[in-house]
């Protein structure tokens, strides 16, 4: 029987040690970590803060227009401090001057200016409950009210509304000037504000067009004037022009306006009889009177006169009919 040599039973050990060294270490690398429980958070006492009282202000959410009318869409409430809704009330210099705090106080009444959004409102700028603006309010100092006629195929069918701008251009109603075409339409005026229609803006359910029969315009007196001769001599069209344009209205005034100055036109000459005859009676006798160019011309001036018309000049004859005259 042969012994195991010291050598080699020392080898064996070291090998199981070897072995058991290299388990253990893979079975500590395949283990998961101890879940930590996390650290509480420190308790931090809270400062008592002091208590701000809030007030509110009613304040316009875009752009209002003048005469128009305050609503739900076009207003919005804000909470302010109390301490800085006291020094806007400080500042004010009147009762009027002071913000609204309820909007219950502006709905449905009508801004008498301008209104900015992100400003509030006040009672200077609007009109009393129930009160709407008249005519002479929305004129300005150098303005007229003036209505023209249209009807609902000429007025953007129907949808011209009150504070609208307006473009206006001029239909003949027939031939009135050899080099004037028949079917044409002049752009007459741009940018126009409309004061008022026949049709009250509000009865009518949106995308339906109402029928209008005529609408009222700020004017000048020129313009006025103009307008007054071209509706005796054709209709009106109307467009609606961008609201972010102002009016441009022509500020010279003159006595009187024709249809050809108004189309930078050169008036045709008129040529009239130049002799005339009546018949009168003498008891029982007819008397022929005969009038010369002269007479003839100075009958017609008469009645110009009185018609408030610039009275004809006579011009050179031009005329082959010995029996007219040519005048202006």
């Amino acid at each position: 029987m042969s012994s195991t040599s010291p050598t080699t039973v020392m080898s064996g050990i070291f090998a199981i040690l070897v072995g058991l060294g290299a388990a253990y270490g893979v079975r500590v690398n395949m283990t998961p970590p101890p879940v930590q429980e996390p650290k509480p958070a420190p308790v931090v006492e809270k400062a008592d803060l002091p208590k701000v009282n809030m007030g509110t202000i009613v304040m316009a959410s875009r752009n209002i227009s003048p005469y128009e009318t305050l609503t739900a869409e076009n207003l919005r409430i804000i909470s302010i401090p109390e301490e800085e809704l006291k020094n806007i009330r400080e500042k004010a210099t009147s009762k009027e001057d002071l913000p609204i705090q309820n909007i219950n106080a502006a709905l449905n009444r009508v801004a008498k200016t301008e209104i900015i959004a992100g400003n509030w409102l006040t009672e200077e700028c609007l009109y009393e409950f129930g009160k709407v603006p008249t005519l002479e309010d929305k004129l300005q100092p150098d303005e007229l009210a003036m209505s023209i006629p249209v009807d609902q195929m000429n007025s953007v069918a129907g949808f011209v509304h009150p504070n609208a701008l307006i473009n206006i251009s001029w239909l003949p109603k027939e031939k009135i000037h050899p080099d004037f075409a028949e079917d044409i339409a002049i752009s007459i005026y741009k940018n126009v504000r409309v004061l008022a229609t026949s049709s009250d803006m509000h009865e009518f359910n949106p995308g339906e067009p109402r029928k209008i029969e005529n609408i009222t315009i700020a004017v000048d007196q020129q313009m006025a004037n103009i307008l007054n001769v071209l509706q005796k001599k054709g209709t009106f069209s109307i467009m609606l022009a961008s609201a972010s344009k102002e009016a441009s209205l022509e500020k010279d005034c003159k006595e009187h306006e024709t249809i050809f100055k108004i189309l930078g036109l050169e008036a045709p000459e008129e040529t009239i009889e130049g002799t005339a005859q009546t018949d009168a009676w003498e008891g029982t006798h007819k008397k022929t009177n005969k009038f010369n160019s002269n007479e003839v011309l100075e009958s017609i001036n008469a009645t110009r006169v009185v018609n408030n018309l610039q009275p004809l000049k006579k011009l050179p004859k031009k005329s082959a009919d010995p029996n007219t005259v040519n005048a202006e």
